[in-house]
């Protein structure tokens, strides 16, 4: 959503200078048409800081999530985890689908009984410390708690992880020499 409205922005500013060029999100190709799959890339940077999961484990990772159709990557996301081998391993968002109560169903049904909550933003702000980690009940981890479960919590951001930021520099370094065509 930001992203279509920054390639407004930059295209109503062209005019104004020699040349502009605006870098892509994260996560825009996935792996079609010659194109690299940054979603698979930004998993396996994810994959750096998750913690070993046994059978009765989870991740729950919590993205923001949006009413906009890019909503949709999230389950892109979840289907590239599986294609990392990762299991028990779910994406949810805050406001958006797949939402807590879908991956709760799916943590019931795999019988687990310990969950690492991790929040897949740039910070860990006031959604994951208030609403993932918060101490009230409608927190995702008091509520995770009063279903049963064991929980962690994981309070940093993707900004502080290292492949990550790799990715923005790349990005930021594509749309430098994109200037130079």
């Amino acid at each position: 959503m930001e992203y279509n409205y920054d390639s407004v922005v930059t295209k109503m500013q062209m005019s104004k200078f020699k040349k502009l060029s605006l870098a892509t999100p994260l996560m825009y190709f996935q792996g079609t048409e010659g194109e690299p799959d940054q979603v698979l890339d930004f998993v396996n940077a994810v994959k750096t800081q998750l913690p070993e999961v046994k059978k009765d484990e989870a991740v729950m990772l919590m993205a923001h999530g949006t009413p906009h159709p890019a909503n949709a990557y999230y389950s892109v996301i979840q289907d590239r985890i599986g294609q990392a081998g990762l299991h028990n391993v779910f994406v949810f968002s805050v406001e958006g689908r797949p939402n807590f109560e879908d991956v709760l169903a799916r943590l019931k049904t795999r019988e687990v009984k310990k969950v690492t909550l991790m929040p897949i933003m740039m910070v860990a702000g006031d959604h994951a410390t208030n609403d993932m980690a918060g101490d009230e009940p409608d927190s995702f981890k008091s509520m995770l708690k009063a279903e049963g479960f064991e929980v962690d919590t994981y309070l940093h951001g993707l900004g502080e992880n290292e492949e990550i930021q790799k990715m923005y520099v790349q990005r930021a370094d594509e749309a430098l020499e994109a200037l130079h065509k």
